[in-house]
């Protein structure tokens, strides 16, 4: 919901299991297809995630592969991001901002809809 309010279309969830890689599949406002993966961790995001949401880009056919984190990200992840163009976020939990700056600026303030994915996943997982 809150990604079509940003101007997002067909957002949609992938299935929990042979999800290819991503969490979420949407359109930006110009047609820009986007992969995004969401990981709600402890550690750091490793070059796994990377790999993953990569494939997830090509699978789905997306022109942009993100991936969003409460955490940070290990130096290998990140030189393997800059290298495949995947683009990575680290949301502040208890602000709900994005560090660097969300996919829009309008997604600076209010990123719950993470919140929503991952609590969707757990559901899932029980």
């Amino acid at each position: 919901e809150h990604l079509r309010q940003c101007g997002y279309k067909e957002v949609s969830v992938t299935q929990r299991s042979s999800d290819f890689g991503a969490d979420i599949i949407a359109y930006e406002g110009m047609g820009a297809k986007i992969c995004i993966q969401c990981k709600y961790y402890k550690g750091s995001v490793g070059v796994s995630a990377i790999q993953e949401v990569n494939t997830a880009k090509a699978y789905y056919d997306a022109d942009v592969a993100a991936i969003f984190t409460n955490s940070t990200y290990t130096r290998q992840a990140q030189e393997l991001a800059a290298k495949c163009k995947v683009k990575l976020f680290r949301l502040d939990m208890e602000t709900k901002t994005t560090s660097p700056p969300g996919l829009q600026s309008k997604e600076k303030d209010n990123l719950d809809w993470i919140d929503q994915i991952e609590d969707y996943h757990a559901f899932m997982d029980d």
